[in-house]
């Protein structure tokens, strides 16, 4: 019998949307593979829900009704956390598990508490973007800080998915605090396999010229992904590279916003706004450039994405991203908040197919090398087989 046999863990996150549920849903999906009883409760309905329960393994709602929301989890209000809280309490009765493993930030408060009441004996989280550590109202900040700190006590082990988390993490901890693990992100091959095959229709349904150059962002349309900031820095940049087509894939609170200032700019007829997408990374082999303009960015998975399919990335250097990303090596790092330079940039990468080629092929290679799937549900299976002893 594996030794991974018998161990069961229970994940909880919350709505099934961004870069945190693609991790969920593919960590799922591998650690069942590698003989692990994995469940997943969610804070939130999500795109990913369907996703999910297509893994074959059991999925709980513990915010029924709560889709639409982008944080479904922080707009439940008191009443429906506490809801929650006490039907994930019922669920570790009646379903015991060895581990429960939390992820993001109002699943990870809840998620832990609820294991404590439930005496579940080891308690992970993974920490997707550190407490009080990014941009945001003053009090909301302090108040991340303040409970992690709390929660530490409660915490069997942390994991982070890039060293500068983990250190932005352990910076803000009592010392006594576990030290934390760094497991990498990975990325869905299967998606990436679906891409490729639907990448000449995705790039016909975005209308693009038979020389044309797709530069694409990928991500949720919310403060931290900077698309606001870097929209006007393309006007020079589209009008002196008529072959620039640029493809936003996803949505969120800002997207009205970002219209208006694409028609402000008058560069709305060169961009086309997708929406929302199951999987992003099925969308990474239509591109020829991934643009990743984030303030802050923990690792960014997409940027492993675009690497596996080949892609190369101009991305700004913060925080996880130039694990990721090797300046010169597998894309391109711009130094963080220069707008004029990332468009720069981009207009000379799109400008050279051969660099963008030679780009692409080092970023595939490296990721094949640094950041395999199975390696990563590895990794996670090592670390719950080391907490539970």
């Amino acid at each position: 019998m594996p030794a991974d046999q018998g161990l069961r863990v229970l994940q909880v996150t919350g709505r099934s949307v961004g870069g945190a549920a693609e991790h969920v849903l593919l960590l799922t999906r591998l650690l069942a593979a590698q003989g692990v009883d994995v469940r997943v409760a969610l804070f939130g309905e999500g795109p990913l829900d369907t996703a999910l329960v297509a893994t074959g393994r059991p999925v709980h709602q513990l915010l029924p009704g709560s889709g639409g929301g982008a944080a479904a989890a922080w707009t439940a209000g008191p009443v429906g956390l506490v809801a929650g809280f006490v039907r994930l309490v019922r669920l570790l009765r009646r379903e015991p598990v060895d581990i429960v493993h939390t992820h993001t930030s109002v699943a990870g408060v809840v998620g832990r508490l609820a294991a404590v009441v439930a005496r579940v004996p080891i308690r992970i989280h993974m920490v997707h973007s550190v407490p009080g550590a990014h941009p945001g109202p003053g009090w909301r900040r302090a108040a991340g800080r303040w409970v992690e700190r709390l929660l530490a006590h409660l915490t069997t082990e942390y994991v982070a998915g890039s060293h500068a988390a983990a250190a932005l993490l352990q910076d803000g901890l009592p010392r006594r605090a576990p030290q934390g693990t760094t497991i990498h992100y990975s990325f869905d091959p299967e998606a990436l396999a679906r891409g490729a095959t639907a990448a000449a229709e995705r790039r016909a349904q975005w209308h693009p010229e038979g020389d044309e150059v797709v530069v694409g962002i990928v991500g949720r349309l919310e403060p931290q992904k900077g698309v606001l900031e870097l929209l006007p820095a393309l006007p020079p940049l589209l009008a002196a590279n008529r072959q620039i087509r640029l493809v936003l894939v996803g949505d969120g609170s800002l997207r009205p916003a970002v219209e208006r200032s694409l028609a402000d700019l008058g560069i709305a007829y060169r961009v086309l706004l997708t929406g929302w997408v199951e999987r992003g990374g099925a969308v990474m082999p239509a591109l020829d450039v991934l643009a990743l303009p984030s303030r802050w960015e923990p690792f960014g998975i997409v940027n492993l994405e675009a690497a596996a399919a080949g892609v190369p990335v101009v991305a700004f250097a913060v925080d996880g991203v130039p694990e990721v990303v090797a300046d010169g090596e597998t894309g391109v790092l711009v130094r963080p908040g220069d707008t004029a330079a990332f468009a720069d940039a981009l207009g000379l990468l799109c400008a050279d197919p051969q660099r963008r080629a030679a780009l692409g092929a080092a970023a595939r290679l490296r990721v094949e090398r640094q950041f395999l799937p199975a390696e990563m549900a590895q990794a996670h299976v090592r670390l719950y087989r080391r907490c539970r002893g």
